[in-house]
């Protein structure tokens, strides 16, 4: 996966996420940020992410990217709806990780073009 591509991933993440209500999104933050999203499998070439959330029950969440430049999130809880805070949690957790390796992609890249 090259720079460009990861970079659209993010933008799509980061709009998913703020598209979750306000307290989803809070919710979301401090999940994350007590690091308890664990990501358990990634099924096919990219295309869906399972999440686990560890919190007084356990609950799996399932990111996809759509065809059309949209992502899907499912979460087993019962809110019952594609948004809640642990779809919030684990889209912020892909982003975290993802922001790493887009960190490390450029890091490389910079490394690769010094001219020695």
């Amino acid at each position: 996966m090259d720079h460009s591509d990861l970079e659209d991933l993010l933008d799509l993440l980061e709009d998913s996420f703020l598209a979750h209500p306000i307290v989803y999104r809070e919710r979301g933050v401090l999940i994350h940020a007590q690091d308890i999203v664990q990501l358990s499998s990634k099924v096919g070439p990219g295309a869906q992410f399972n999440l686990a959330v560890q919190g007084t029950l356990e609950y799996n969440v399932a990111i996809r990217f759509d065809n059309d430049d949209t992502v899907l999130t499912e979460c087993y809880c019962p809110v019952e709806d594609d948004c809640c805070k642990h779809t919030a949690a684990a889209i912020l957790t892909l982003i975290a990780e993802w922001d790493h390796d887009l960190d490390n992609l450029r890091d490389s890249f910079f490394e690769d073009s010094i001219v020695k």
